[in-house]
């Protein structure tokens, strides 16, 4: 079955219980504050959709790639701000 994983820039509420889930919530960029991501792409296109932090997709595929075998591994990135996954 075909699915989509969002990792977006954010803010964004990965809590998937309130009705919040999937949303890009406060942000300075033109057009995303509170933009229903996750839901927008899950009605057009009919297939569930997982949503995530950027940092997070991107530490999620250095696990899966085994670019770190054997060890615990962090993904930190700096850019208008620091995260880590």
């Amino acid at each position: 079955m075909p699915a989509l994983d969002i990792a977006s820039f954010g803010p964004e509420d990965l809590d998937p219980q309130p009705k919040h889930y999937g949303y890009i919530t406060a942000i300075p960029k033109s057009g995303c504050p509170n933009t229903n991501m996750a839901g927008q792409l899950k009605k057009a296109l009919s297939i569930p959709v997982a949503f995530d932090t950027d940092v997070n997709g991107a530490a999620l595929g250095e696990h899966l790639r085994r670019a770190a075998i054997d060890v615990k591994s962090l993904f930190i990135t700096i850019g208008t701000g620091i995260s880590a996954g």
